[in-house]
């Protein structure tokens, strides 16, 4: 049995029923479908950065299955095209390339037990992983260390992907592969990212380390406040007198009182949405985190353990709601 080149998988002229590859990889009429194996099928390998030995072990265990549903099941009993068993085991080899970097963990919620003592089950309940998914469009997300997206995995078996943060038009959307800057040094985060995912990092916290410490350094590193007139370019305000903050590039003044008092607010309503979703309401939570995460964002550089504190519990309220 041979196996068929990835880029030279037999075509609807040597085995009837199979269509033929579109001219757009992934794509059926410059569309991307994301519905359709075509994606799957196209999405990148990397085999000339696999190891040849690695590549040796996938082509004997895609030749080992065909030959055990061959002998041993009925999956090409009715089949009597020589070369299709060729082609599944090809399928198989290709796939053991391309799912291992483009594949997504699919978890779901398990829940603690619920007695008279801790009525509050989701104080001890854990996510966990039962598998994996491929998912075209997912596949499309770009990495970085301070993701704008995160995924979550739904009872139905769909993914959805939800912003962390708000979203200008046309802005990139950007997933986390696993390596977060607040979980991971920098030299960690990109031997990680090389080995499992063949790219070395550029987003901001790989081109800036030293602004963008692990959480055990966040916590002690105090609020900068931006100016909310100057979107996208982070200008920190600085004191102007004893009462003003002032912002260097559109010289608007803010009150420091006021500044102080709405980002106290801002961080005991994260606390209460918090008491909320340990109280088993996440739906009273999520719009209270919500609004939380806009008025960070638009107040307040990054990183902030705020931040960092909102985005998780935000995310585990809608895994409650995912799962319930």
């Amino acid at each position: 049995m041979e196996l068929y080149d990835n880029g030279d998988t037999p075509s609807s002229s040597s085995h009837p029923g199979l269509s033929n590859h579109p001219s757009i990889l992934g794509s059926e009429d410059g569309i991307y479908r994301s519905d359709s194996y075509n994606s799957i099928y196209h999405l990148i390998s990397h085999p000339e950065k696999t190891d040849p030995r690695e590549l040796l072990s996938y082509a004997i265990t895609s030749l080992t299955i065909v030959r055990i549903l061959d002998q041993h099941s009925s999956f090409f009993e009715n089949i009597r095209e020589p070369k299709v068993k060729s082609f599944v085991a090809s399928l198989l080899l290709l796939h053991m390339q391309n799912l291992p970097c483009n594949a997504h963990s699919l978890y779901g919620l398990n829940k603690g037990e619920e007695d008279e003592e801790n009525s509050h089950w989701i104080r001890t309940a854990t996510a966990q992983e039962y598998g994996a998914g491929a998912f075209g469009l997912l596949s499309l997300i770009n990495h970085s260390c301070d993701p704008n997206v995160f995924r979550v995995n739904q009872s139905n078996g769909q993914t959805a992907v939800i912003a962390l943060k708000p979203l200008s038009p046309g802005e990139e959307l950007l997933d986390n592969y696993g390596h977060h800057y607040a979980l991971a040094g920098l030299e960690e985060r990109r031997l990680g990212l090389l080995e499992n995912y063949y790219f070395e990092c550029g987003c901001l916290p790989c081109r800036y380390p030293g602004r963008w410490p692990v959480l055990s350094e966040l916590k002690s590193i105090p609020e900068r406040l931006i100016c909310s007139d100057c979107a996208g370019r982070e200008e920190i305000l600085k004191m102007s007198g004893n009462e003003s903050l002032v912002c260097p590039h559109c010289a608007t003044k803010f009150s420091r009182v006021k500044c102080n008092e709405e980002l106290d607010m801002e961080i005991d309503a994260f606390f209460i949405a918090h008491e909320q979703l340990l109280s088993n309401d996440p739906l009273a939570a999520i719009p209270v985190l919500e609004n939380c995460l806009t008025y960070f964002t638009a107040h307040v550089q990054v990183p902030f353990i705020r931040i960092n504190d909102t985005e998780e519990t935000y995310k585990q309220a809608l895994y409650l709601i995912a799962n319930s």
